[in-house]
């Protein structure tokens, strides 16, 4: 991993968190290089002391991905504590900059297979909105 041409970009993070390092370099090449979203970097969620990739969108809306692995337990308690870190860390905007406050958290669980799949989070019931793929009858 550390030998990849776009390690450099998340090197210092990465020694930080040795136990998390791959599930983090796999997100963070996801999103800057995979999904391509403008405006990503690396911070860290102070209480929950988690790495994480941010980026924030044309349209505003501040991203923050949790790398965590697929075999890890996540308890009610660390998932608050995510949520509300998260919000900390856009008070200030984006990188110092001002921001809409329009805020996802997203935990990006990553396989062993380095596959990363993304689930949206939020505090409180969420209602699902149907698919259009879904034909109800």
């Amino acid at each position: 991993m550390d030998q990849h041409p776009k390690y450099c970009e998340v090197a210092e993070l990465c020694e930080q968190f040795p136990q998390r390092s791959r599930a983090l370099f796999q997100t963070f090449l996801d999103i800057k290089y995979g999904q391509m979203l403008p405006r990503v970097a690396t911070n860290v969620l102070a209480k929950a002391d988690l790495p994480v990739v941010i980026s924030e969108e044309p349209n505003g809306t501040s991203n923050v991905f949790v790398p965590v692995y697929a075999d890890e337990s996540i308890s009610m308690d660390l998932l608050a504590q995510i949520l509300s870190d998260s919000a900390e860390l856009f008070k200030e905007g984006f990188n110092g900059h001002a921001t809409n406050f329009n805020m996802q958290t997203h935990l990006a669980i990553v396989e062993s297979d380095s596959t990363v799949v993304y689930y949206k989070t939020a505090l409180g019931i969420s209602v699902a909105t149907p698919s259009s793929d879904i034909y109800l009858t």
